[in-house]
């Protein structure tokens, strides 16, 4: 099951007055984040924002560590950056 949203955004330098629509669709494995004008290589340009084929952000739980994709070039097949987040963790917080 799929679940998706749909929000324009605007840019947060308040510099350029331009929208831009968003797209985040959840699923049981991953959360797809796609920005209008904008795809991953391995996905068609005129795919409808919002079905997750051209998501240029991932997030997803893989082998029980959650990890962030990101296809930040377009002529590239294969993602650019795979972020682990288990840093990221409440219970690795130091206290000062």
């Amino acid at each position: 099951m799929r679940k998706r949203f749909h929000e324009p955004i605007q840019d947060g330098s308040q510099v350029n007055s331009e929208t831009i629509n968003m797209a985040v669709t959840v699923s049981n494995f991953s959360i797809d984040i796609e920005a209008e004008g904008y795809n991953a290589t391995g996905s068609c340009d005129s795919n409808q924002l919002g079905n997750g084929t051209g998501a240029i952000v991932t997030i997803e739980r893989w082998e029980g560590e959650l990890r962030c994709i990101v296809w930040a070039d377009i002529n590239r097949e294969d993602p650019t950056h795979i972020i682990s987040l288990e840093e990221a963790k409440i219970t690795n917080r130091k206290e000062p």
